[in-house]
């Protein structure tokens, strides 16, 4: 018989009912090489039109020319994050992403499940209240653009040796010699320490978004 047979479940109504399934326990993975080296870009835009004219004219103009990584956040997101996103951020800047950051993560789930009223919510409020007191996550510069804009992209481009870096850079030239100041601002960040503030303002965008609702008393729904 086929493999079905054996791993069905008929029991209940149809609509519950599960005429067999195959797992199958393998993934194709597509590998790229390390860069030698790599540039991290916030790039800021007037209008959405723009900013998808950017997309297709810069990150996606040929295959062989891709950033390493692009990044899309709205007005509402970057709002978001710098509004109850600043405590989570600076503690990544501070210890890193994992088993650090990982444990204080447990802790509060920890928290949320304990058996007092408003347990699920207490952390979140504490998080949206003390936000205003920690520093923003981005350099002045980019909290500026981040403010004044309502669209950003945060890109890294990489260089593998075969002049990646160069052809990127020269479009994106042109795309804002072409747009204007007015409609695209670029800023570069200078050092690991600024790359790592942007990844950190990234990074927390989905947790934040829930500090955010329980910090204004709102229900939200994330799609990712």
């Amino acid at each position: 018989g086929s493999v079905s047979r054996f791993n069905a479940d008929t029991e209940g109504e149809d609509c519950n009912r599960s005429e067999g399934k195959v797992l199958i326990l393998a993934t194709v993975h597509d590998t790229f090489p390390k860069p030698e080296q790599s540039k991290t870009y916030w790039v800021s835009f007037a209008d959405l039109e723009t900013a998808l004219a950017f997309r297709r004219e810069v990150c996606l103009d040929n295959p062989s020319d891709l950033p390493v990584s692009v990044e899309y956040m709205d007005r509402d997101s970057f709002d978001v994050v710098d509004g109850a996103g600043r405590v989570m951020g600076n503690l990544i800047k501070i210890v890193g992403a994992g088993s650090i950051m990982g444990k204080l993560w447990q802790l509060k789930l920890w928290i949320e499940a304990l058996p007092f009223n408003g347990a699920p919510l207490f952390c979140d409020k504490v998080l949206f209240n003390i936000n205003g007191f920690t520093p923003a996550l981005l350099p002045s510069r980019i909290m500026d653009a981040g403010r004044k804009m309502d669209h950003h992209v945060a890109m890294t481009i990489g260089e593998f040796g075969d002049g990646t870096m160069d052809r990127v850079l020269e479009r994106m030239d042109k795309f804002v010699e072409d747009r204007g100041e007015d409609k695209i601002k670029v800023y570069e960040c200078s050092g690991s320490g600024e790359e790592t503030s942007l990844m950190a303002f990234r990074f927390v965008a989905a947790a934040a978004f829930r500090t955010w609702c329980v910090g204004n008393g709102k229900q939200g729904i994330s799609i990712d």
